[in-house]
């Protein structure tokens, strides 16, 4: 099962371990790929935590957060939907 995150926190997709990483850390071991949509910040970049935790940093402004949200959403769905329907 796939999980797909919205968060605040930029410190983890900017490199940085702190409450929400670890938080992270332990769902990792329950969800096979869990996908966080951030906002943008200094260093963030896309990034892979623990081997199943993607990171999807807005670009700036946060005026245009809401789109991305829409858009990255959207589209992280429709993967899913077609890594689901390829397993055997």
């Amino acid at each position: 099962m796939n999980l797909l995150m919205l968060s605040g926190d930029t410190a983890a997709v900017s490199g940085r371990t702190g409450a929400f990483t670890s938080t992270l850390e332990e769902f990792s071991r329950y969800w096979e790929r869990i996908d966080v949509l951030t906002p943008a910040a200094p260093a963030a970049g896309q990034r892979v935590l623990f081997g199943n935790v993607h990171f999807w940093p807005a670009a700036p402004p946060r005026l245009l957060q809401p789109a991305f949200i829409v858009r990255q959403g959207r589209k992280l769905a429709g993967a899913a939907q077609v890594r689901t329907h390829h397993q055997p």
